[in-house]
């Protein structure tokens, strides 16, 4: 068990387009279950989640299963199992007959088809990234700035107010623990801050096998 160490909530999510087609046949007692499904999957832009396209003429029911099946994929990636998003799939064809299709065939189907999709499609891991404001005296100004950058922290602005400075900047949440502590120490106390979460954004490829290693 580790500890001390807290928890960043991860998410996953693809960089490419890609396609793929899944068929499941499988026969129960004298019943043959037949379905066959094709999707695409393709990231999205930011803080758009699951965007998820059927064909009309699927009966009611089998679109129904196709639906559920791909927005339980979304639940747990296939990297560290943390949850998809920035992300849109969209069914574009299917193979059933009205006498071997059922809602079970549809869901294995899709669901094999999804994964297949996305470990074609440049898998990824997104991190929460915070906005961050630092008011401080000028005079720790650099001690300040340089400590964000050690955070991975991109600095967006820095203005004057009355006779302090305002830092803008965003940081990665995995960078941020402790931040408290060293701002009261760079500045002797006399510096304040807020942060809150602002987005997510690809985690780069060093600190991903950082934490592949660390949760190894």
């Amino acid at each position: 068990v580790r500890t001390g160490k807290p928890q960043v909530s991860y998410r996953e999510t693809v960089t490419e387009r890609a396609e793929h087609s899944s068929f499941f046949s499988k026969v129960i007692g004298t019943t043959t279950l037949h379905a066959g499904v094709t999707l695409r999957v393709e990231p999205v832009k930011e803080g758009i989640d699951i965007k998820i396209k059927l064909p009309c003429e699927l009966p009611r029911e089998f679109l129904d299963a196709t639906r559920q099946s791909l927005e339980d994929g979304m639940i747990a990636g296939p990297m560290l199992g943390y949850s998809i998003t920035n992300i849109k799939v969209t069914v574009i064809g299917v193979e059933f007959s009205e006498d071997e299709a059922s809602d079970i065939a549809f869901k294995a189907a899709a669901a094999q088809a999804f994964r297949e999709a996305y470990e074609k499609a440049g898998p990824a891991l997104l991190e929460p990234i915070m906005e961050v404001e630092v008011i401080s005296p000028e005079e720790y100004m650099g001690d300040l700035i340089a400590d964000l950058n050690t955070r991975r922290g991109r600095i967006e602005v820095v203005e004057n107010i009355k006779e302090h400075k305002l830092i803008k900047a965003y940081v990665p949440l995995a960078a941020s623990f402790g931040y408290a502590t060293t701002l009261r120490s760079l500045s002797q106390g006399r510096a304040s801050f807020a942060m809150h979460f602002s987005h997510y954004a690809l985690l780069p490829e060093e600190e991903r096998h950082k934490l592949f290693d660390y949760l190894a």
